[in-house]
């Protein structure tokens, strides 16, 4: 079967793509908010990774979501790895959008950063990604109340693919310091 990758930022996704990722999400993720025109803005600069077969249907789909992270008081932009679903599993078509996905942050110089469960880390392995076991625990988010909460994936794993700025390289070189982001989960 002939597959093709297509890559839209979220304001410029047609409407008719944005629904049939929602069905995929509402399946796939049960607490994912729907895409539809009236939050359309949450996505806006999002990069979408679609893959297709020859009949235009989807077979898998994720995202790249811009994220602001403060790590030793120095502010740092990196690209959050979410919300990758395959249609049908093990099919290989989550291995071409993950293969997309780390081919654009390689050329882009990009850090980026994902959360998976544990049972999926060999996957991203598989796809050149690395994994961090326990750096779920270390991500923080300041409310605008001054509170400070942390992520509720206490148990997950971390995807990621160091850029340009060796950013992973920095944390994990200080494995006790907490990293603040602008958005917990992704």
């Amino acid at each position: 079967m002939k597959t093709r990758i297509e890559t839209y930022k979220g304001k410029d996704m047609p409407a008719q793509i944005y629904k049939r990722i929602s069905k995929i999400w509402q399946k796939e993720f049960t607490d994912e908010e729907p895409l539809e025109a009236k939050n359309r803005k949450r996505f806006a600069d999002d990069i979408f990774f679609i893959v297709l077969d020859s009949n235009n249907r989807i077979l898998s789909t994720g995202r790249l979501i811009p994220i602001n992270i403060e790590f030793l008081g120095k502010e740092y932009k990196i690209m959050g790895i979410g919300d990758i679903a395959a249609v049908k599993k093990r099919k290989g078509h989550g291995k071409i959008l993950m293969t997309a996905i780390h081919k654009y942050l390689e050329r882009t110089k990009q850090t980026g950063i994902g959360f998976c469960s544990p049972k999926n880390a060999p996957f991203y392995i598989k796809c050149n990604f690395k994994i961090a076991k326990t750096f779920v625990k270390r991500f923080y988010k300041r409310k605008s109340n001054g509170k400070i909460q942390k992520s509720k994936w206490q148990g997950a794993y971390t995807i990621y693919l160091d850029g340009k700025n060796n950013l992973m390289k920095k944390i994990l070189s200080h494995p006790r310091t907490r990293i603040y982001t602008s958005r917990l989960h992704w």
